[in-house]
């Protein structure tokens, strides 16, 4: 793969306006992508896979909002965050939110909203994504987390999906010992990401409805 790479790209330099080249290029980091992701997957299942670490949940879910805000043109929101610190792996749980915001980017239209939200559920903290485009169809809804499941095949093909993406974010959630759900909504849908050890700051407690305080 790198070989083959660095000749097309070599190539590029001599001849900046092909087409096939470009194209080349392109069919060999979405490769490349995927065969990283199985890769991925298949550590996902290792005992040793995640390295849990305290995490500050409002920061944390900022810089994510930050970086995919300016990546496409959509109205983008960002939704409460409660305050407080998650037990988990940073990088992992990076790329599930990663991995649910390109789904969501990939499923909306410019003039579409992406909104990235939390919320503190008693010791648990839920991660939401939720989206103003397509939706997915009622019958996608049971195999949405499969490995290689697309909800809609011909439009996973133009973006260059290859039904990866949510596989991931459910073993993540998984390996955190949580879950990853979604829900179609009358227009668009909402995957939410729930994990354990989450610990809410005191301050943030009187924000709290009774069903929602800490048992």
């Amino acid at each position: 793969m790198t070989i083959a790479r660095g000749h097309l790209e070599l190539l590029g330099l001599e001849r900046p306006d092909s087409h096939d080249l470009a194209v080349a290029l392109d069919e060999l980091t979405r490769i490349d992508r995927i065969i990283n992701r199985l890769l991925l997957l298949a550590k996902s299942e290792r005992p040793d896979f995640l390295v849990t670490d305290d995490i500050d949940v409002e920061a944390f879910v900022e810089d994510v909002f930050m970086r995919w805000s300016d990546v496409a043109p959509r109205v983008w929101r960002l939704g409460p965050i409660p305050r407080g610190h998650l037990a988990a792996d940073e990088e992992a749980l990076r790329t599930a939110l990663d991995a649910l915001l390109e789904n969501a980017v990939k499923h909306t239209e410019p003039r579409e909203t992406i909104e990235l939200r939390a919320r503190a559920a008693g010791r648990e903290l839920v991660l939401e994504v939720v989206d103003g485009g397509h939706g997915i169809p009622p019958e996608a809804v049971d195999r949405i987390f499969d490995r290689f499941a697309r909800a809609d095949d011909a439009r996973n093909r133009a973006a260059g999906g290859a039904g990866l993406g949510l596989a991931i974010v459910d073993a993540i959630a998984r390996a955190h010992g949580g879950s990853c759900t979604v829900r179609p909504l009358p227009r668009g849908v909402l995957f939410a990401l729930r994990l354990p050890g989450f610990e809410l700051e005191r301050r943030s407690l009187a924000d709290l409805s009774p069903a929602q305080q800490p048992a």
